[in-house]
């Protein structure tokens, strides 16, 4: 069979191009020379499934067909652009746009400020830090970091003597014993083992008292002229290793402070430190 015509060969056979040659006329030679006629083999034309850009035979339906009459084809391929394509492809082109960070809401502390630190003769102070620097100093710069973020101006030497080298701590304490209206005395082991500790607390707790008889005074005498400083309290936060004992011993501080309500330290207790300051 002959799948591609390609042109005509010699006594008007076609010539194939990827097939084999149809085949011609048998014949075969006879004993003696003589020709004997054969059985004729009956030539089909066969026409190929796919046009072939060559030359057909003369009356062949592809003989109109030629090359200079195709359409030209195109050197690179292109596939055909999706109505989806058409649409989401301009949009790569679009920059987009910054993304601001998020807004912390109104209250809130921001992350990229620094600490503040707020001196012991600070207007406005609100509470003063005590702690032994052994047991709770890294509390005791939590505490007051925190409450400084939320608007409560507290004063802590472990925060404030940082900042201020060659400065004395001793007299850094004395001030902020005199104007800090709240005392925020972390009660550990080495708390109540520590004699400046001690000393402040009752110092702090000695000028309540002043001001309480003070206010008292003025009272009874009619006088309705108020102070404008509050009224001084001391909330003590209680850690883990007092024990039972270390609250009954006279000697101690913390023997002054029985009836004074605490804050046990644990979870949220920053919280309840500053829920108590909040508080008249």
């Amino acid at each position: 069979k002959c799948f591609s015509v390609c042109d005509v060969g010699q006594g008007g056979l076609p010539r194939c191009c990827g097939g084999a040659m149809a085949a011609p006329k048998a014949s075969s030679i006879a004993k003696g020379g003589e020709k004997s006629q054969g059985p004729q083999v009956t030539r089909k034309e066969t026409r190929s499934c796919s046009i072939s850009p060559g030359i057909s035979p003369p009356g062949s339906p592809l003989s109109s067909w030629s090359p200079v009459n195709s359409p030209p084809r195109s050197s690179s391929f292109s596939p055909p652009i999706s109505p989806r394509s058409r649409s989401i492809s301009p949009m790569l082109s679009l920059k987009s746009p910054p993304v601001s960070p998020p807004r912390s809401p109104p209250g809130t502390p921001s992350r990229s400020a620094s600490p503040a630190v707020v001196s012991p003769r600070a207007a406005g102070l609100a509470a003063m830090v005590s702690f032994n620097a052994a047991a709770s100093v890294k509390e005791a710069v939590e505490l007051t970091h925190f409450l400084n973020a939320r608007g409560v101006k507290t004063f802590c030497t472990a925060v404030y003597c940082k900042s201020k080298a060659g400065g004395n701590w001793q007299k850094a304490t004395n001030r902020g014993v005199k104007h800090a209206p709240a005392l925020i005395p972390l009660v550990t082991k080495g708390w109540m083992n520590s004699e400046e500790c001690q000393e402040e607390t009752e110092l702090f707790n000695r000028l309540k008292k002043e001001e309480r008889k003070k206010r008292e005074a003025s009272k009874k005498r009619g006088e309705s002229k108020t102070d404008a400083t509050p009224p001084r309290k001391i909330i003590p936060v209680i850690f883990d290793d007092i024990t039972p004992e270390d609250r009954d011993d006279p000697e101690s501080m913390l023997f002054n402070l029985m009836t004074t309500q605490a804050v046990t330290h644990g979870p949220g207790w920053m919280e309840e430190v500053l829920a108590a300051l909040q508080q008249p």
